[in-house]
């Protein structure tokens, strides 16, 4: 009696546990199965075979959730689940889906320099040559060298000497050159034309220098005066000159009233005087 009881309640234990799972078969099936099956031994022997059916289809129901229960299924049906997700998810298209990055960027103008020129422009720039300016002064100017010859008389002979920058280059008697290995008989008068040169050179080279000076103050001023007479419209670019005792502007020659009035400015503003045989062109890009 207490093996019915035992195996009654391991019995009850099974289809408790089977209860909660689905079944292999149905109990429409099971039924169906019983009443097919032959008609059992009267007796002990035909309730022990239902027992015994009943028992093996709980066990079987049991095996069955158990490994349908283990990590490597879990994983499949969770992999199958995140499919169905997958499936059922909207599809986003690549467009909508990458979002749009702007970056701004601002460059100072020592590192574009330094970006966008090549390696040669950039060795220019650090080998630049100090500036000069293009502009001269008078006093920038070389020494002007002139020739001077002068005459003396000695013994009833006619003696020339020509100096230039302080050397002979000339030394004649009677017209007859005098070779340089004979200059010690004629040292006085030497002596005395290098000296002379010297002092009317440096007379010469102040008032070239002064004139030079005058000069570029009156040109400076000429185009102003132009334009306040309206004889140029400004100062862009004009051609003016004094030719064989005329005024030309821009190639048209001037009224005499016009001539006088610009002669006389040039006049004494410069110190120098406009005759027959002046030619003084200036032209102003």
């Amino acid at each position: 009696m207490q093996n019915k009881k035992d195996t009654s309640d391991k019995l009850d234990q099974l289809l408790k546990i089977s209860a909660n799972d689905t079944p292999v078969m149905s109990i429409d099936d099971v039924q169906q199965l019983l009443k097919n099956a032959p008609a059992p031994v009267k007796g002990k022997n035909s309730r022990m075979w239902i027992v015994w059916t009943l028992l093996f289809l709980s066990v079987s129901t049991l095996t069955y959730v158990v490994f349908n229960q283990t990590p490597e299924n879990k994983s499949n049906n969770n992999l199958n689940k995140s499919k169905v997700q997958t499936e059922d998810a909207p599809i986003q298209s690549p467009e909508k889906s990458v979002s749009t990055i702007i970056t701004e960027e601002t460059e100072s103008a020592d590192e574009a320099a330094s970006i966008d020129k090549p390696e040669s422009a950039k060795l220019a720039s650090e080998l630049k040559a100090p500036s000069v300016s293009a502009k001269k002064t008078v006093a920038d100017a070389p020494p002007i060298i002139r020739a001077y010859t002068y005459y003396y008389s000695r013994n009833d002979k006619k003696i020339a000497v020509t100096v230039i920058d302080g050397d002979v280059i000339h030394l004649t008697e009677d017209d007859m050159e005098i070779p340089k290995s004979s200059y010690g008989e004629f040292e006085e008068i030497i002596q005395k034309s290098i000296k002379k040169s010297f002092e009317e050179n440096s007379v010469k080279v102040a008032d070239e220098k002064g004139y030079s000076e005058r000069y570029i103050k009156w040109k400076q001023k000429l185009t102003e005066q132009l334009v306040n007479d309206q004889l140029i419209e400004n100062d862009s670019g004009f051609e003016f000159s004094f030719e064989n005792n005329n005024l030309y502007i821009n190639g048209i020659e001037q009224p005499e009233i016009i001539y006088e009035k610009y002669k006389s400015n040039y006049e004494k503003s410069t110190g120098k005087k406009i005759h027959a045989g002046t030619s003084l062109t200036i032209r102003k890009q």
